[in-house]
């Protein structure tokens, strides 16, 4: 679920640095990071291991970061800021840190008992 997150959450950093900074290039690289974190989300979902989540906190929270500065630009030099970028990168930052902090536990395989 946090990959198709991480993926729209890549789109909408893709239109707010490609907004206000013009650059192509720095978005297309952040939608393709993205979508390789949620690729590997997605590949490790039925395993314990933390890695993907910690690569997607850290990289979120850098683009968190980069999108406050953006926010701060754009208000600065009289643009429309992009606010719904931001609440999507935190909400993926709340929701990396909500599933790192619970109790990891193997995902059972096959059908679910009834």
């Amino acid at each position: 679920m946090l990959a198709i997150f991480n993926f729209a959450a890549a789109a909408l950093f893709a239109v707010v640095l490609a907004s206000s900074n013009g650059s192509v290039i720095v978005s297309a690289v952040a939608g393709v990071i993205y979508l390789g974190l949620g690729i590997w989300s997605l590949a490790t979902r039925r395993t314990t291991a933390a890695a993907p989540m910690v690569s997607s906190l850290v990289f979120s929270g850098l683009a968190l970061l980069l999108g406050l500065i953006g926010l701060v630009g754009a208000i600065l030099e009289g643009g429309s800021p992009q606010f719904v970028g931001l609440i999507l990168e935190l909400w993926v930052v709340m929701r990396a840190i909500q599933v790192l902090r619970t109790r990891p536990v193997p995902a059972p395989y096959g059908a679910p008992a009834r």
